[in-house]
């Protein structure tokens, strides 16, 4: 096999060749053929310093010294999803259709030293294809397991939701429960401190789903908000086991617990409605993990308090989860969840439940790079009940508005990472 062409060494031969006779007459081009021949000679030498890029589960860019990288992923969601006997005067019995729900690029790295490491990730939206900032932000790890990371980033809190990715669901789409409750991202500061058995998290940030706010958004941001989780690791093979909600066959056996809280204070910068003008927010969370090696549970209640004006609301909410691997590549799962609105709410309050069932194949034994879903869904109470807590429709959970209960909604999905 011929050894592949290099044009740097041709580049010198040619560049001191012509040097003497353009030096020798002052040609006025002199000082920059010399500034080709160094940077020819510097591009000869770095050749032989050792790979600067590749695919090592991302494809990367970075420095012959490793203290530069930049790696570049995304994701693909494309699904169907389909409802039956959503009864909601003036709607069809049947409605569906196509969406790319998730099409996301994701550039990640480290800059001057492996410490200090950055993300930037964006989405195009699923209604008109526009990109979107998600995560920006910068991190910096110290020797002794803390770091400090700044920017706009998932408020750590619940397990569900913050502390997995969307790509690493055991489901299509993340719960009932973790829609209504999830604080979603937010732009703050956030210390953090991780172990071989525990780890913790608090931030400071702009409040719940305050993404892309300028400093003072009065419709969005909170005067101050803090969030924390704490998290304890019993067996496993690391934390990075726990990243996903499923166990593959071989894994080791581990739980993982966790708690959560947060807490924001509205006043002058932003309010839950439009007729409040001072409000307070405080959410709650606890799970239960286990992944068996080809087996997983998980169970997490989730609650919140909602203080403004002269109304005070306490929602509750549970889920509790599971899947079992049938082959190397197939599993089977299922989910329950509940959503409990406050009884003062106007325009009713009704519990609202979820049931779900269904499969995933893993093209590839143990990733999630490749991976077709389908799963069906029972809605047996009345959205249009729920005190407007559980909106409709979404598509994203296959939801259709609903005065009597009873619909069914249905879903395949296809994703690809890159």
């Amino acid at each position: 096999m011929r050894p592949p062409l290099s044009y740097a060494p041709l580049g010198i031969m040619i560049a001191a060749a012509a040097a003497p006779p353009l030096a020798a007459q002052g040609h006025p081009g002199a000082a920059l053929e010399r500034e080709l021949l160094a940077d020819a000679g510097a591009r000869a030498s770095f050749q032989g310093a050792g790979p600067t890029g590749g695919h090592d589960g991302r494809f990367f860019l970075g420095s012959a010294d490793g203290n530069f990288r930049l790696t570049v992923s995304g994701e693909v969601q494309f699904r169907y999803y389909g409802n039956i006997d959503a009864d909601t005067e003036g709607s069809d019995e049947y409605v569906g259709g196509f969406q790319h729900n998730r099409v996301r690029l994701d550039f990640r790295g480290h800059v001057i030293d492996p410490r200090l490491t950055y993300r930037v990730q964006s989405n195009f939206d699923r209604e008109d294809g526009t990109m979107e900032l998600q995560d920006a932000w910068g991190n910096y790890a110290f020797e002794n397991g803390l770091s400090l990371q700044w920017g706009q980033f998932k408020l750590l809190f619940d397990r569900e939701f913050a502390a997995t990715s969307a790509t690493n669901f055991l489901t299509i789409e993340q719960s009932l429960v973790s829609s209504i409750f999830r604080l979603d991202r937010s732009q703050g500061v956030q210390l953090s401190y991780e172990g071989d058995r525990f780890r913790v998290a608090g931030a400071l940030s702009d409040g719940r789903r305050a993404s892309n706010t300028a400093s003072f958004d009065d419709e969005v941001e909170a005067d101050i908000a803090l969030s924390g989780r704490a998290e304890v690791r019993l067996g496993g093979a690391a934390w990075k086991q726990f990243r996903d909600q499923t166990s593959f066959r071989g894994d080791r056996g581990g739980a993982l617990l966790g708690v959560g809280g947060h807490w924001q204070q509205e006043g002058a910068t932003g309010a839950p409605s439009a007729s409040a003008d001072d409000a307070d927010l405080f959410s709650y969370t606890a799970d239960a993990g286990y992944e068996g090696g080809g087996w997983n549970v998980l169970g997490a209640v989730t609650g919140r308090l909602i203080d403004f004006d002269e109304d005070e609301f306490h929602d509750l909410g549970f889920v509790v989860q599971g899947g079992v691997f049938l082959t190397e590549k197939a599993e089977l799962f299922a989910r329950y969840a509940r959503f409990f609105p406050d009884d003062d709410r106007s325009g009713g309050a009704d519990e609202f439940a979820a049931i779900t069932a269904g499969l995933n194949y893993y093209f590839v034994a143990k990733s999630h790079a490749a991976k077709l879903t389908g799963e069906v869904t029972y809605f047996p109470d009345s959205q249009a009940d729920s005190a407007s807590v559980v909106r409709a429709p979404d598509s994203g959970a296959g939801l259709a508005p609903d005065e009597d209960g009873g619909q069914l909604g249905f879903g395949v999905q296809m994703q690809l990472l890159f």
